[in-house]
């Protein structure tokens, strides 16, 4: 039961780390407007949720993602909420994927963009899937796809959003198992044999 207590505490810091990601524009991954116009990024209101997703007979109910474990699937959605009295040119959003979680293929939705961009840093984006160049045993390159497990972020380029209109963009994603090395399953026999 610790881990799961471990990772409850691990979800409202990623939840607390996203939301800051997202209301400061300092920040590499920024959500807010770049706008061409005089229009200004205070114009654009963003809210950001996290939902783990619970299969019923019903279909799907959206829980609370702060009781989320190992397995189960969370879907991180962001509104974006033009509050100004003009439009926002050049509206990108950018949702991070944390470490510790895998983006799910064909989860990436928006209402008003097509396929999102990808990025193993955060910083440099491409299109889906991401590819690499790898040498193989026979010392030949070849090019390969990146795990999902590896991806830390999408990125949706919006365009304009006009005054009064909202904007949608969402992911899933699965969070990983909890691995132990190898030196913290020792430290726990060692504490283990330490009680006895």
């Amino acid at each position: 039961m610790g881990n799961v207590k471990n990772l409850n505490a691990w979800s409202v810091l990623i939840l607390t780390l996203i939301l800051s990601v997202f209301v400061t524009p300092a920040m590499a991954l920024n959500t807010a407007a770049a706008a061409s116009s005089s229009a200004s990024q205070s114009q654009i209101e963003s809210q950001l949720s996290a939902n783990r997703i619970e299969a019923s007979a019903n279909g799907e109910q959206l829980k609370s993602a702060d009781k989320a474990g190992p397995g189960d699937v969370v879907e991180y959605r962001a509104r974006y909420v033009n509050k100004g009295n003009s439009g926002v040119n050049s509206l990108v959003a950018v949702l991070p994927i944390p470490v510790g979680a895998t983006y799910l293929d064909g989860t990436a939705k928006s209402t008003n963009a097509g396929t999102p961009q990808a990025s193993l840093d955060g910083v440099s984006f491409a299109a889906m899937p991401l590819k690499r160049v790898i040498k193989a045993a026979d010392g030949k390159e070849k090019q390969e796809l990146v795990p999902y497990a590896e991806y830390r972020a999408l990125r949706w380029n919006l365009g304009q959003l006009a005054a009064g209109k909202e904007a949608l963009v969402s992911l899933r994603v699965r969070i990983n198992p909890v691995v132990q090395t190898q030196a913290q399953t020792q430290s726990k026999a060692d504490a283990s044999l330490a009680t006895k």
